[in-house]
């Protein structure tokens, strides 16, 4: 993205809302000419030996964190450090929400030489 702004390259790959927020706190101009299928962020996963009902516990902490004064909070001061623009907080997901991606790592693997 830096050597976007620098005008030495006409073109990069990169994720759309790290180019979206990059663009807009450097006053960049870009415009985008593909776009990949969507793909989650980074997902938060439990250990199977992990008991069920801590996993739940947790999983129902971080899905109301927004919605919590105390919790907003931590989300505010953390959105801050990394310049992110609401909303804040955490989405509930399944394992087959990243499928895509699993598709998309075994084709890598496949076709990476």
């Amino acid at each position: 993205m830096g050597q976007l702004k620098a005008g030495r390259v006409a073109a990069a790959g990169v994720n759309s809302q790290v180019m979206r927020d990059f663009a807009e706190r450097e006053q960049v101009d870009y415009r985008v000419l593909w776009r990949s299928e969507e793909y989650l962020n980074i997902p938060i996963v439990a250990h199977p030996r992990v008991a069920q009902e801590k996993v739940a516990a947790v999983r129902a902490a971080l899905l109301h964190m927004a919605q919590d004064p105390a919790g907003l909070q931590v989300l505010t001061a953390s959105a801050a450090l990394i310049k992110l623009s609401p909303p804040y907080g955490f989405v509930a997901a399944t394992d087959s929400d990243y499928d895509n991606m699993r598709t998309f790592f075994q084709h890598a693997l496949v076709n990476r030489d």
